[in-house]
């Protein structure tokens, strides 16, 4: 009888980092646990810096490529999924990790480009 009273004395404390800020739960393990899977998981914090190649890749997972899109439709995807990157690294991490190894294709005219799944022109 004695365990069982120490372990509900149990109390645990947890900190959440989102994109509007920090949040702290303090509680039972129950609780705690209940508060952190309510959170809306679109609130975390922007992906680090780095991540490009890891958004881009998320980004084709999810069929974002299956119609071709503009350099500034992937931006503003990318700025929506809250990746950060420098913009002038966005075009050499399309071509190196991408374009390169056949995973996108592009048409169009220079400056104008459409991006693409390979083997998806519509």
């Amino acid at each position: 009888m004695g365990v069982w009273t120490a372990l509900s004395d149990l109390i645990v404390r947890a900190r959440v980092l989102l994109a509007s800020g920090q949040v702290e739960f303090e509680g039972s393990p129950e609780a705690v646990s209940t508060a952190i899977k309510g959170l809306d998981a679109s609130a975390a914090p922007p992906a680090p810096r780095g991540s490009l190649k890891a958004g881009l890749e998320s980004m084709m997972g999810a069929g974002f490529f299956e119609n071709p899109k503009l350099l500034a439709e992937i931006k503003s995807e990318l700025h929506r999924r809250a990746v950060r990157y420098s913009p002038s690294s966005l075009y050499p991490v399309l071509y190196k990790s991408f374009l390169k190894k056949n995973a996108l294709g592009h048409q169009g005219r220079r400056g104008s480009f459409k991006y693409h799944a390979v083997g998806e022109r519509k």
